[in-house]
């Protein structure tokens, strides 16, 4: 397996995942792509990456399947998973927040999505960038953390 610093992302809207692809290359951040839930389950296997930039509803399987691959991976997972999604609401009822370290809901801004991903990989994030965050149960709602 890979040790660089490096980001998967997992999106099968070509738009979306070519303004992603363009903040990982702007930064000068090695990254891979994936289409479908199959071929980021592939990558996930065969590399460590430090950043996940994951959408849910995705062809072949979803978003949930892999966070639960990576859930159940038996050296755990190192990266730092970003959902990126246009329905946090339902993804917050749904998904176990100790495999999640943000939320970022599309429409998004792409200077928020290049200082989240910078400071997940220890990197000069200049400014903090507000996400919604998964603290507790549904009834909690959204929260707000500055990264």
């Amino acid at each position: 397996m890979t040790t660089e610093k490096r980001i998967l992302i997992v999106e099968d809207d070509p738009g979306i995942r070519d303004l992603l692809a363009e903040v990982a290359r702007r930064e000068g951040i090695p990254y891979d792509i994936a289409e479908d839930g199959q071929q980021a389950i592939n990558h996930l296997e065969r590399t460590d990456y430090s950043v996940l930039l994951l959408d849910l509803m995705l062809p072949k399987m979803s978003g949930y399947n892999i966070l639960q691959f990576l859930r159940n991976k038996p050296q755990g997972s190192k990266a730092s998973v970003i959902v990126v999604t246009a329905n946090a609401d339902d993804f917050m009822r749904r998904v176990d927040p100790s495999v999640v370290d943000a939320i970022i809901t599309k429409p998004f801004d792409v200077e928020e999505v290049r200082r989240l991903v910078l400071s997940k990989l220890g990197g000069d994030a200049q400014g903090d960038a507000t996400v919604r965050m998964k603290t507790g149960g549904a009834e909690d709602g959204d929260k707000t953390r500055k990264n």
